[in-house]
């Protein structure tokens, strides 16, 4: 079950000529805003000179699902899109976040109330309302970690879609985490950002809060980051692949707002029972998962429990995928790549099930392998779509998977050319 299916036997497309590719033409892909952009809009929108500012950028999760429950591996990909925080002393006594159209404001030892505040004169979209008070419940966490002398406004700019989830919201916290606590070292600012993220949403990835702060702004190149979740020894191993006239990424998001922490609650309990279960027979971390073979894996699944199996297929799986994604960024292996994010994709589904849409995206992208597409993947806790693939053949596949996407979910879905 964690073993990747067998790898189609693609030929090497020629490099793309920029003249025959493919526009995209339902598609209003946005352009990526630079960072210094993003930072002015952050300073614009609190209405005064900021005492503060901070930018941080937004990750992605290439293969990353669920692998930090267990203190496990995670790849990243680095994206042109970031975040910026500007904070100011706050005129009406009580502190005040201000974000895509919308407006939190609380006193200590408050809930937030949220309201509209106008149209957003910045961002992609317009933020849900649940997505700002996800943003609220851990701007009031943070600020109770670290109390301010006098109440703060704190206005928000971001070139992401807020529906990335978890690479969105990593990057808000990082850069308000920067200005709140300047002084703290970043190991110890991370781990409670982290701490903070858990009591306000859900547990998250390290790996997601590491590469927000850690990651170059702006990206000149495409970068590829292997981090170790492990708590008492977290690294970083950055690789910046060599260009590659043949390989094109793209990003697919649906319109909808960070996870129901509900939700994930659970899947964190399922991925836990599942993980009790593999260590009972020995698989006792990260370590030893990399170390068995599928077949060994296999085995030991076969032995637990029915409906702990495909959580620690998955868990398992994608941990041992992790390795071999590395291995194919190194080789310069797209094909490899793609086929390992779509093998962890259908375990993820094996596990969870498919939201609307995203089995439908998945089979166009599978229908087009023979023809250039390498491969598709999920990242974060989002229904967000990675799609890898040759330059000619990338934007005419993104350009009829957003146009069934945008179909049948609510809101239709945002499409960016990376």
């Amino acid at each position: 079950m964690p073993d990747s299916p067998p790898l189609p036997n693609l030929p090497r497309l020629p490099p793309a000529d920029p003249a025959s590719v493919r526009t995209l033409q339902r598609v209003a892909a946005p352009s990526v805003r630079h960072p210094s952009a993003v930072a002015q809009a952050a300073a614009d929108r609190l209405g005064s000179s900021p005492d503060a500012t901070a930018t941080a950028s937004v990750p992605l999760g290439l293969v990353s699902g669920h692998t930090h429950y267990f203190d496990g591996f995670a790849l990243m990909l680095s994206s042109p899109m970031s975040t910026a925080v500007a904070v100011g002393a706050s005129q009406s006594g009580r502190y005040e976040l201000r974000v895509g159209g919308w407006i939190a404001t609380w006193m200590a030892e408050e809930e937030a109330v949220c309201e509209p505040d106008g149209d957003d004169p910045f961002g992609v979209a317009r933020v849900d309302e649940d997505f700002l008070r996800a943003l609220a419940r851990v701007a009031v966490e943070l600020v109770r970690k670290w109390p301010t002398s006098e109440p703060i406004r704190i206005a928000v700019a971001s070139s992401a879609f807020p529906s990335l989830s978890d690479g969105a919201v990593a990057s808000f916290v990082v850069a308000l985490g920067e200005i709140l606590a300047p002084d703290v070292e970043t190991r110890p600012r991370l781990s409670m950002l982290r701490q903070a993220l858990a009591d306000a949403l859900y547990p998250f990835s390290i790996a997601y809060l590491t590469e927000a702060a850690e990651a170059t702004l702006p990206v000149g190149q495409r970068t590829f980051a292997l981090h170790d979740t492990d708590p008492k020894a977290p690294a970083r191993m950055v690789i910046e692949a060599e260009p590659d006239p043949s390989v094109a990424w793209a990003l697919l998001v649906p319109q909808r707002p960070v996870p129901r922490p509900g939700r994930v609650r659970v899947r964190l309990r399922q991925a836990q029972a599942a993980l009790d279960a593999l260590r009972a027979f020995g698989i006792d971390g990260p370590g030893d998962l990399r170390e068995y073979t599928p077949a060994e894996l296999n085995e030991v699944l076969m032995r637990i429990e029915p409906q702990l199996r495909l959580p620690a297929a998955y868990l398992a799986g994608e941990n041992h995928r992790v390795g071999r994604a590395w291995r194919a960024i190194v080789k310069n292996d797209a094909q490899q790549l793609g086929a390992l994010m779509l093998s962890g994709l259908h375990s993820r589904h094996a596990w969870m099930g498919a939201r609307p849409g995203v089995e439908e995206a998945v089979a166009q992208v599978e229908d087009a392998l023979a023809d250039g597409m390498y491969g598709v993947g999920l990242t974060g806790h989002a229904r967000a779509l990675l799609l890898v693939g040759h330059p000619l053949v990338l934007p005419g596949v993104l350009d009829d998977v957003h146009g069934r996407l945008s179909q049948v979910t609510k809101g239709g879905a945002h499409a960016l050319l990376m």
